[in-house]
């Protein structure tokens, strides 16, 4: 009777394992769950060039002059020219600051604030078509 027990007990544990093998066999391979978030992997560039190689201008024997003059000179020592460059994903926007600061150069005679103007443009298109960003305004020192 003991022997018949424990072929019982042995065919009882046996049937449940196999049927606890067939259950979770049965449920990892029909268990699906879509994904509500997009995994992106992004990398952005931000590249600063200044197009005389310079990071500064310089005005040599300068002379005032209208605002309506200024802003269609050209060349080297009349305008400061640098491009902001970014590649970023889809939905970065960035922000950033444009500033400008009078370094005292010993042997030169400083123009008051007053007497700088600055003026900003963003390239539609580099080689025919800027957009006003800033009027010529005058420079505040901070």
């Amino acid at each position: 009777m003991k022997n018949k027990k424990k072929i019982i007990v042995s065919i009882v544990m046996l049937f449940l394992l196999v049927i606890i093998t067939i259950g979770v066999t049965f449920a990892a391979f029909t268990f699906t769950k879509e994904g509500t978030v997009e995994n992106t992997l992004e990398t952005s560039t931000i590249v600063l060039t200044y197009t005389e190689g310079k990071t500064g201008i310089m005005l040599n024997e300068a002379y005032p002059i209208s605002d309506e003059k200024g802003k269609v000179l050209v060349g080297e020592n009349n305008v400061f020219d640098f491009t902001v460059q970014a590649t970023l994903g889809k939905s970065n926007v960035i922000t950033y600051e444009v500033s400008a600061v009078k370094l005292p150069i010993s042997d030169v005679t400083p123009l008051e604030d007053n007497e700088v103007k600055l003026y900003l443009e963003r390239a539609v298109d580099p080689d025919t078509t800027y957009q006003q960003v800033m009027a010529p305004s005058n420079f505040l020192a901070m």
